[in-house]
């Protein structure tokens, strides 16, 4: 279910879809390979030959228990406000990397990581691929409210749900439910975004 929901979250196709229906594609999607699992389980423990007769009542009931699970999950019932964008105009304009986003993908950012010669950029409406050094990337956002929580990851203010630890390692989890690693170095600034989201929320 997680990766099911985090996928129709973050696919760019579904850009313009509101939060809510995404999150039952991605539930309804997730639920096929839960439906096969439990019918291989019933057919090996339960020596059931006629289990995937039942299939489609399988797929159901995971759909259905687990839309309401990510539902609680991912849908944040509002509890966040949106992330704030540079208070003018002026601002805005200043911040230089807003111009290298496409239209679709709007300009609400939450999180850019590294991947190459490139930097995901991922925003409340999409996720995009920009061919620019991490370094220059994070430059050009001087002036958006944010920072950088590992060598490879940057996170926007408003955008951090908590700090946790994750197989002995230090994880920050976003509002869209993906966790991105932070590095010592950057745990300060990394703990700061994730008080003041809790505060505003």
């Amino acid at each position: 279910m997680h990766v099911g929901v985090s996928a129709a979250l973050a696919a760019p196709w579904l850009a313009e879809w509101p939060r809510l229906p995404r999150i039952a594609l991605g539930c309804m999607l997730a639920a096929f390979p839960g439906a096969a699992l439990i019918g291989i389980l019933e057919t090996v423990m339960r020596y059931n030959d006629a289990v995937f007769d039942h299939y489609l009542w399988f797929w159901f009931c995971v759909a259905g228990i687990g839309f309401p699970i990510s539902l609680v999950h991912y849908a944040n019932f509002g509890r966040r406000p949106a992330m704030p964008l540079p208070a003018s105009n002026e601002e805005a304009a200043e911040v230089r990397f807003l111009g290298r986003l496409p239209r679709e993908a709007g300009r609400e950012i939450i999180s850019i990581s590294m991947q190459d010669h490139y930097v995901r950029v991922t925003t409340s409406r999409a996720s995009v691929m920009i061919l620019i050094r991490f370094a220059d990337a994070v430059e050009e956002l001087a002036g958006y409210p944010g920072a950088q929580v590992h060598r490879s990851h940057w996170v926007a203010s408003g955008r951090a749900k908590r700090i946790l630890r994750e197989k002995n390692r230090t994880m920050i989890e976003l509002v869209d439910g993906r966790r991105l690693p932070v590095s010592r170095p950057y745990l300060d600034e990394a703990r700061k975004l994730a008080s003041a989201d809790a505060t505003a929320s």
